[in-house]
Formats: C-alpha cells, structure tokens, sequence
C-alpha cells in the first residue's frame, strides 16, 4: 500500500522493502531532514529568479513557474496566489506590456491565477496569429493545470477542460 501510493522517486527509496514500519522509517530518514528544508529554499530560489527566455512560449514559461510552485505547495516556502501573479506580471518582457496593463486594471476577484494566465496565453495566441497568420500551437497543444482547473491552448485557442477538481 504505502509503495502504491508513492511517486516514482520516492519508491526509490523502498525498493525491496516489505515491512510497512521498515518503509516509513526509511522515508522518515531520507525525507524528513534538513536537506529537505534546504532543497526547498532552493526551489523558491530558482522559482525566484525564472525568467521567460526570447522566443519561448508564455505557456511554457507559465508551466515551469508552476511546477516550482506545486512542489513548494503546503511547506513553509509555499508560493502565495498573488506573489505567484505579481512574479509573472513583473518578469514578462515588454511586449506583453498591454495585457499587463489591462490585467492590472481589472477587480481583484478578476486577477486570479487562472484568469491572469488564460489571458496571457489568450493574448501571446492573437498576436502570433496577427504576425504570423497561424495560430500558436500547430501540431500539439499546451496543457497547463492551475490550481483547480485545467486549460488546454489548441491551435491558438483555449478551452477550458473539465471541471473543479
């Protein structure tokens, strides 16, 4: 049971291992300690500093920040929603600028996580079908999962999928 439920790199960890109270010491070992703590800062460190580089897609940008936002989640570096929303805004380049300033200008309730990134990722689809006449994404989609909800960017078009999880 207790192997079952663990990711991959944590069943590293059990290989071999039968007795449930061997299982959980062995965890309690490697997981709890303050390496642990210290990998955790140095995740909100590279969460920090992650920047979008020339040419890549915000969906990508958004999913990495993302990611060292879910590992983070429910430790003492977790990530608020705002300073989530503050950190895009403020590392996005210059030509994002007009959506930044529409977003910033909206209701709070209206500068959500998930309606600040379908926007982006709404805005980079227009404006790269503007210049170039196709749609963003040509052969595959982007799926991004954002808290309770799961966008899906499709040939320069989103929808939402699902419902709250």
């Amino acid at each position: 049971m207790i192997h079952a439920s663990c990711e991959d790199c944590i069943k590293a960890y059990l290989y071999g291992m039968r007795d449930p109270r061997v299982m959980w010491l062995e965890l309690k070992d490697k997981l709890d300690t303050v390496n642990l703590c210290a990998g955790r800062t140095t995740l909100l460190r590279s969460f920090n500093q992650l920047r979008p580089t020339p040419n890549q897609w915000i969906s990508t940008y958004i999913t990495e920040l993302l990611s060292c936002s879910k590992e983070l989640a429910g430790s003492e570096q977790e990530v608020p929603k705002e300073t989530f929303v503050s950190h895009l805004l403020t590392t996005l380049p210059k030509e994002f600028d007009s959506i930044i300033d529409i977003i910033t200008h909206r209701s709070a309730a209206e500068q959500c996580t998930n309606r600040v990134i379908a926007s982006l990722i709404e805005w980079e689809s227009i404006n790269q079908t503007r210049r170039t006449g196709t749609p963003q994404s040509t052969n595959s989609s982007t799926t991004i999962v954002t808290g309770s909800w799961h966008w899906m960017s499709v040939q320069g078009t989103q929808r939402q999928e699902g419902a709250k999880r």
